[in-house]
């Protein structure tokens, strides 16, 4: 496939459907279609199995009997955990929805929710670049989605920001001069100098105590901030679908 045709690309056509179609299933059901709905829709090991051990089967179904393996299976593999190979193949399923005009699949909004979970895969494998550009453009589509603020908010947050960095390691600086401080204490200080203990006492719990409020203050700041940003860009979606200022 054509990889200019894919991907991201997708995410470039205006979301504006106001028709509703559903794939017609046919009257005549091929026999490897038969034996993939005999698996029961929870197994998503099996289905993957099956897939991968019929494809080239599979790729010569009509289209109705091939997109729902197909679906099926791109499903199976987020599910279970296989986030690469999901990114692999999701990119299929969205694209057909949009040539084929399939907007409504088994009750859901096919597109959407293929693309959540691109989203979702992208912040799995640590990818969180696209995948807040992903939940970005969802929020664009619907707003009114509440997961999708969250997701969004989460790629942020996971994300890391320069103030999350500089607190945790000014944390575990301190951590590091309290560890030096309790060394000289046990070695030179108790044994020869033990009417000055105190003050290292006082000093390596001191330090202790900042260390906590420096990695406590700057992760909270951070989730503040994460959580600001997010909800920041849903006002601004919904200003502008209202034309009223942000």
């Amino acid at each position: 496939m054509d990889k200019h045709k894919t991907g991201f690309s997708v995410l470039k056509i205006k979301y504006s459907f106001q028709l509703r179609v559903s794939l017609l299933r046919p009257t005549y059901q091929s026999r490897t279609y038969r034996k993939f709905k005999s698996i029961h829709p929870e197994s998503h090991r099996e289905i993957i199995r099956f897939y991968d051990e019929n494809e080239q089967s599979i790729l010569k179904l009509d289209f109705e009997e091939y997109f729902d393996l197909l679906v099926a299976y791109v499903n199976a593999l987020f599910v279970i955990g296989k986030y690469r190979q999901h990114l692999l193949m999701v990119d299929l399923v969205i694209e057909y929805t949009i040539q084929r005009n399939i907007f409504s699949y088994n009750g859901q909004d096919l597109f959407f929710e293929m693309l959540t979970c691109k989203g979702l895969s992208h912040l799995h494998t640590y990818d969180y670049v696209k995948a807040e550009n992903i939940f970005k453009q969802l929020i664009r589509i619907k707003p009114e989605e509440e997961d999708s603020v969250k997701y969004l908010e989460k790629s942020i947050r996971v994300a890391g920001d320069r103030i999350q960095h500089w607190s945790r390691a000014i944390s575990i600086g301190m951590l590091f001069l309290a560890a030096i401080v309790i060394g000289v204490e046990i070695l030179l200080i108790r044994p020869f100098y033990e009417m000055h203990v105190w003050y290292f006492e006082l000093g390596r719990t001191l330090l202790f105590i900042f260390a906590c409020m420096a990695m406590a203050g700057g992760e909270w700041l951070h989730w503040y901030r994460s959580r600001k940003k997010a909800g920041h860009f849903l006002r601004q979606v919904k200003a502008r679908k209202n034309n009223t200022p942000a």
